[in-house]
């Protein structure tokens, strides 16, 4: 009887409801009641109820695995610690809309946070899996010894493990960590901007599904692309690869919102329903493949 009480007890204390999106960054992107508009492609509408960020941006038991006959959410709690990590950092970047002294440090947790994120969310599932598939004993970045005599475990083993949906699961992880470990962060710190939209400009930085921005679509490591991902509905990060950034005008602001509103999968969510709808109505004039890479070369084109 024990036994199965705390079986049942375990069961209870997993969690749910798995956000891809973090609920601390999508607060970055509410309006004054807390809340966002939220725009559903797939019905081609925005919600007519305004969502809070618990609301928004998840998949119940996206990271519930069954390990040897018993649920575990170990993945969601590993995500969970991470967040824990960056979320004051995260706090002390956007909380204030005047620019703030922003140290090594801080930017070392943001660089990893944009990894852990691009390969945190559902548009990237079949990539990572495919790339699990194609792992071997010899380009694997982690290896399966014998206790006893130290010798690699059988490739049947290594292969029966990476197909186990918890391993692909958790993989993602280690995606994001060999991207972030993957670059020269002391020397490329400068290649890292944080725009700060004034105070009266009336175009908040919306936030989807897929929220980051990357110029050349099949780079191996995110981290050595340009790249622009919205901090929050006030602030956007750029990755410049040494280059210049040029002033910013506001027009450029909306044809990043309409770009990422394009790659969304579904869901785009920002805290002014008219700006939201405006941005929607602006995408569907890109409704061809090389209308949306002009947009995207215009986009950085600020790059110089």
């Amino acid at each position: 009887l024990p036994a199965i009480l705390t079986k049942l007890l375990k069961k209870l204390t997993l969690s749910k409801r798995h956000h891809y999106i973090p609920e601390f960054y999508i607060k970055g992107f509410v309006g004054n009641d807390g809340k966002v508009s939220v725009y559903n492609k797939k019905l081609g509408r925005i919600d007519s109820n305004r969502k809070s960020p618990k609301q928004v941006f998840f998949e119940w038991n996206r990271n519930t695995y069954n390990v040897h006959g018993e649920e575990t959410d170990f993945v969601e709690k590993l995500y969970q610690f991470g967040e824990d990590k960056f979320s004051p950092i995260y706090r002390k970047l956007t909380e204030r809309l005047e620019e703030i002294e922003l140290t090594a440090k801080d930017l070392f947790h943001l660089i990893l946070f944009i990894a852990d994120i691009h390969w945190r969310v559902p548009n990237q599932d079949n990539e990572v899996s495919n790339h699990v598939k194609n792992l071997n004993p010899e380009n694997s970045v982690f290896t399966i010894k014998s206790k006893i005599t130290g010798e690699n475990a059988p490739k049947e083993l290594f292969d029966r493990i990476i197909n186990e949906p918890s391993f692909i699961g958790s993989y993602r992880i280690i995606m994001a960590m060999q991207d972030y470990f993957g670059v020269e962060r002391d020397s490329s710190l400068n290649n890292w901007k944080i725009y700060y939209a004034p105070k009266q400009d009336n175009h908040p930085h919306l936030l989807c599904d897929n929220p980051l921005i990357i110029k050349k679509k099949h780079e191996e490591n995110i981290l050595k692309s340009e790249l622009i991902f919205p901090l929050s509905k006030s602030k956007i990060i750029y990755h410049t690869l040494g280059k210049h950034l040029k002033e910013i005008p506001p027009e450029n602001r909306v044809s990043t919102d309409v770009l990422l509103f394009l790659q969304a999968d579904n869901l785009v969510c920002g805290p002014d329903a008219a700006y939201l709808n405006s941005i929607a109505n602006l995408a569907s004039i890109y409704d061809a493949e090389w209308k949306i890479e002009l947009l995207k070369n215009e986009v950085f084109n600020i790059f110089e």
